[in-house]
């Protein structure tokens, strides 16, 4: 009996999970329902921390399609490479080895570009993070800094012109 009972409520989340999951990707491409959907299989936790972090900068800012997709799929990404390593666990060398792997040498990437992926990556983890642990704070300006993403700076953008 309690192992139906516990199922049932599994059950129930799961299902919660996929609305919220549709909520959000509903005016994005297949491709972002897809990933977010796949993500809630593997780890449900980060999928909703995703969906609810979403929800509240739509709330909040706003925020057009384009923004919606770029922080989905840089936040599902993340989770990816650290093996599905639940969000509130990962260190600054977690973050920081997902953001180095970017890093190409100038003779690939002369004039860098890479930086700007860096740099758009940077932005949005560090403002997912400071979200993740500090929800209730409605000014982002005012969240605190998790140790997880402290000293994580924007790196210069040494474009080179030839």
């Amino acid at each position: 009996m309690t192992q139906s009972i516990t199922d049932n409520r599994e059950t129930n989340k799961m299902q919660d999970l996929n609305k919220k999951i549709i909520l959000v990707t509903n005016s994005q491409r297949p491709y972002i329902q897809k990933i977010l959907m796949k993500l809630s299989e593997r780890n449900p936790e980060n999928a909703e921390s995703i969906c609810d972090y979403i929800l509240s900068d739509q709330i909040s800012f706003n925020i057009k399609e384009s923004t919606k997709e770029g922080k989905i799929k840089v936040l599902v990404w993340l989770s990816e490479f650290l093996g599905d390593k639940h969000f509130k666990d990962m260190e600054r060398e977690d973050i920081l080895s997902f953001l180095t792997k970017l890093k190409k040498p100038i003779s690939d990437d002369s004039k860098q570009t890479w930086i700007g992926s860096y740099n758009i990556r940077q932005l949005i983890i560090v403002s997912f993070f400071k979200w993740l642990f500090d929800p209730n704070e409605h000014n982002y300006r005012l969240r605190k800094t998790p140790l997880c993403i402290k000293e994580i700076k924007k790196l210069p953008n040494k474009n080179i012109c030839r």
